[in-house]
């Protein structure tokens, strides 16, 4: 007789899920039991995300760099405080790389 051996599918969550998971507890003032018995996420994981992001998941928001009237420099601060200021002539692509390279 073979024997199954039963795998457990893992969920992947990306920071805006994370951000909106941890908004609603902090809202609602669930304790993470409450919320991994709800959402059926270890508590671990979540108190990690929470220990991990705190404060810092505040969403970037998106802007359209070919549409911007005034010519003046613009200063992206990341989730770790990295500080990147970018000229109004900057290469579109290379601010793509630059930020995607910043750890979250």
């Amino acid at each position: 007789m073979n024997s199954v051996q039963h795998l457990e599918m893992t969920q992947t969550y990306d920071r805006t899920e994370i951000h909106a998971i941890l908004q609603r507890k902090d809202r609602e003032d669930l304790t993470y039991a409450e919320l991994s018995e709800e959402l059926d996420i270890p508590i671990g994981t979540i108190a990690g995300w929470k220990r991990r992001y705190g404060s810092a998941l505040e969403p970037f928001v998106e802007i359209d760099l070919d549409h911007t009237d005034d010519a003046i420099d613009l200063e992206v601060i990341g989730p770790r405080g990295h500080r990147v200021v970018v000229p109004p002539d900057v290469d579109e692509n290379l601010l793509r790389r630059v930020l995607a390279a910043l750890p979250c």
